[in-house]
């Protein structure tokens, strides 16, 4: 059955965590996994909303692409992305299936 592994971290010790991620690499690949998204260059950022919107988790989405926008306030999309995120949140909370435009 096919899962998502979300991981929203903070590095404290980037040493230490390139040697973690070294280490843990090659564990989704033992169970027929594989990283989508590691790192988080704006696109990461970008791709992990998405993918909690595909998800139904808005609040989520609206958090990791205001991350994406303070990234890089220069991109575009990212404004009209949340607009869309923000209705879709407001038709989840009023009970009502969300409208993907």
């Amino acid at each position: 059955m096919p899962a998502y592994v979300i991981a929203d971290i903070e590095v404290l010790d980037p040493v230490a965590y390139e040697e973690y991620k070294r280490l843990a690499s090659p564990t989704p690949a033992q169970f027929g996994g594989r990283y989508i998204v590691r790192g988080a260059p704006v696109q990461g950022w970008k791709t992990l909303a998405h993918t909690y919107r595909k998800l139904g988790l808005f609040e989520d989405a609206i958090r990791v692409m205001e991350q994406a926008r303070e990234m890089d306030p220069s991109d575009e999309t990212i404004p009209r992305n949340l607009d869309l995120l923000r209705r879709m949140l407001e038709q989840q909370e009023q009970g009502e299936p969300p409208a993907d435009r």
